[in-house]
């Protein structure tokens, strides 16, 4: 009811949103294991949401600035009337359900968007 734009996709506690991105929904994975996970697998931070694509993952990092989510970019929809996208992303929030959702429609709990990474290589 909090976020009506949200549509659960399943309702497992199995894992959460870093076992849903990087362990094929086995596992939970810590978030402190995030920038070991981008670093050994060669993500590279993108300069914002203007450079990201379908698949780049979202973090989202609380307050404090500590990793608090993650989610995986599954539309980018233009938004000519304000120049702007509309994203929708995919994500695991904690023990709760997956869910579909528009970029800032999650729980407070789960911090605010702040990074995009993609591991897509560079042209030559």
């Amino acid at each position: 009811r909090e976020r009506p734009l949200a549509n659960m996709r399943s309702s497992t506690a199995l894992y959460n949103c870093m076992g849903l991105l990087f362990a094929s929904r086995r596992t939970w994975i810590d978030p402190e294991s995030l920038g070991m996970i981008l670093a050994e697998d060669e993500y590279r931070q993108l300069g914002g949401l203007h450079e990201a694509y379908v698949g780049d993952i979202v973090v989202y990092r609380d307050s404090e600035g500590d990793v608090a989510h993650v989610a995986v970019i599954i539309e980018l929809e233009p938004v000519i009337q304000t120049a702007s996208w509309k994203v929708t992303v995919i994500s695991k929030w904690g023990a709760d359900g997956e869910y579909v959702h528009p970029l800032d429609e999650l729980p407070d709990r789960l911090g605010s968007a702040t990074e995009y990474w993609a591991d897509r290589r560079l042209a030559p």
